[in-house]
């Protein structure tokens, strides 16, 4: 059975095996056959070797007390299938046979049970038009009668297939939204890598981001990653309440393992800028510029797949209260800008 189901294979490694490599265990098949069973017709009871119980159930003096199995009809019945079988063995082979035949008795079912059929649609057009008994026995109203039926039965034909057209417009426009959803994602990080290192990092909703930052003070609120070529460094910004004073926020820079890091310097060695800009004037954005320095961790190579759990930035950028009272707010959005330039 095995070698039938997985094409003459292995079942320890796989292999391939060929005809030479098989031979009948006779050991195996010896020791089973010499394994003792009792005879299952009631009132036996005799134990007796399993390579002999076949001739003992020829014999058995109670085998008339077994009733014959009755037959089995096919589960599917009630779908169409009129297949009647002898015992449990066949009904087992015939299920396993006909499942194309039993999935195609159940598609037509479901079909007949949520399409009403042409000649149902076709008897309630009757309703439409009932002339009276004389008019019925005319011979000029035929015509108009076979007339509002087909024109009834295209009627349905045409609902059936504007149904269709919907449910294929309807799968049309979820793999529109789909594709044009995984376009802005495309077209996002495309200008983050085009952007050669500078990128606005705007934070909407930014009372809720701070509330949760505030309840947990070990929340981190990461940016997208940015790059500073299309083949350079990968970073992200992080902002989070200040370890040191839960007053103000902190604001840093991770290097994140990136697709081209085997061809690049390191340590990094460049020139970061960070800024929180203020919407209406420009003379009170906060900004701040500092150099990178090669013996720090957060400059080093990351791990593979992984962001240096080291930063480098500001513990104490701005105050919260800054933040909220002086209107660094743009309809709930905090923003903030990046430049990273490699020396």
């Amino acid at each position: 059975m095995w070698l039938e189901k997985r094409s003459k294979s292995c079942p320890i490694d796989g292999a391939a095996l060929e005809d030479s490599d098989l031979f009948p265990d006779l050991y195996t098949k010896r020791e089973i056959l010499e394994q003792r069973i009792l005879c299952p017709f009631e009132g036996c009871g005799i134990s007796l070797p399993l390579m002999e119980l076949d001739g003992h159930m020829t014999e058995c003096s109670f085998k008339e007390n077994v009733e014959p199995e009755k037959e089995k009809e096919c589960s599917f019945k009630a779908f169409g299938c009129l297949a009647v079988l002898t015992n449990s063995e066949d009904l087992s082979k015939h299920l396993q046979s006909e499942l194309h035949n039993h999935m195609e008795l159940l598609v037509k079912t479901c079909s007949r049970l949520t399409q009403p059929s042409l000649a149902h649609k076709a008897q309630e057009s009757e309703h439409f038009w009932s002339p009276s008994k004389a008019d019925e026995e005319s011979p000029a109203i035929l015509p108009q009668k076979e007339l509002i039926r087909a024109l009834y039965e295209r009627i349905v034909l045409l609902e059936q297939s504007n149904r269709e057209q919907e449910a294929e417009l309807r799968k049309s426009q979820q793999q529109v939204s789909s594709l044009s959803a995984e376009l802005s994602v495309c077209k996002e990080h495309l200008s983050r890598i085009m952007h050669s290192g500078e990128y606005v990092w705007k934070i909407n909703k930014f009372k809720l981001t701070l509330n949760r930052m505030l309840i947990n003070p070990t929340y981190m609120y990461y940016s997208p990653y940015i790059y500073t070529s299309a083949y350079g460094y990968r970073f992200r910004a992080r902002l989070n309440i200040s370890l040191q004073n839960k007053n103000y926020l902190a604001l840093n820079i991770h290097l994140v393992s990136g697709d081209h890091d085997a061809t690049l310097d390191w340590p990094f060695s460049g020139q970061i800028m960070l800024a929180v800009a203020h919407p209406d004037d420009s003379l009170l954005t906060v900004k701040e510029t500092v150099m990178s320095e090669p013996d720090l961790e957060a400059f080093k190579r990351p791990i593979k797949d992984m962001m240096n759990a080291r930063a480098f930035g500001f513990n104490e950028f701005i105050s919260i209260s800054q933040v909220l009272e002086n209107g660094y707010l743009d309809d709930d959005t905090l923003i903030i800008r990046i430049q990273v330039k490699i020396i």
